[in-house]
């Protein structure tokens, strides 16, 4: 049976808090980490998150992306 799954490629700092987030949950897998994420976002943008944690949220992100650059 051929695997349909597709890799999702992220920088070694996003890898690495990914990998965190799947222990300190004990998720089996990085898709469980993932789909907990997704379902997060979800729930949290119904919500009307503040402008201010928007924004700290994109500037974690970006800080991430950005230490696999250096």
């Amino acid at each position: 049976m051929k695997d349909t799954r597709k890799n999702i490629k992220a920088a070694p700092a996003v890898k690495a808090g990914l990998n965190a987030i799947q222990k300190e949950l004990k998720l089996k897998t990085e898709s469980q980490a993932i789909a907990y994420l997704a379902a997060m976002y979800r729930i949290m943008k119904e919500r009307k998150i503040s402008l201010a944690d928007h924004q700290e949220f994109l500037a974690a992100a970006e800080e991430s992306n950005r230490q696999a650059s250096i």
